[in-house]
């Protein structure tokens, strides 16, 4: 573990003396205080869906599928599960939108199969 040390003076008088994070600022000058206050809190756990893509379910290479947790406004990080990774991949399905409740997926060419997407879903603060 790295030990770090204030700058000193000839004198050995701290060369920045700090005595409260409101004394520090960022690139911009916005008190460090100010940017931490809040940050005491636990981060949320992730969501985790999985949904299933129909291979009759595409209209004109869109499907949109319904994903409980899912809005409009939160991080959404959609995978194929490791049994559907082939098809999707040569498919070139890809998540293009979300919705309250619900995932839309498009796609280059028809997946001979369904498929099946697991979401981590993940509120934005």
């Amino acid at each position: 573990m790295a030990i770090i040390k204030p700058l000193k003076t000839a004198a050995g008088e701290n060369l920045y003396p700090v005595t409260s994070a409101a004394a520090v600022y960022d690139a911009q000058g916005v008190p460090l205080a100010q940017k931490i206050e809040g940050w005491d809190k636990k981060a949320q756990k992730a969501l985790c869906v999985t949904v299933t893509l129909a291979a009759s379910g595409w209209t004109d290479g869109v499907q949109t599928v319904a994903a409980l947790g899912v809005t409009a406004d939160n991080a959404v990080f959609p995978c194929p599960a490791p049994d559907s990774w082939e098809e999707a991949g040569q498919a070139g399905v890809r998540c293009t939108a979300q919705a309250p409740d619900s995932l839309t997926f498009t796609c280059s060419s028809l997946p001979a199969a369904d498929l099946t997407y697991q979401a981590l879903i993940w509120e934005v603060m």
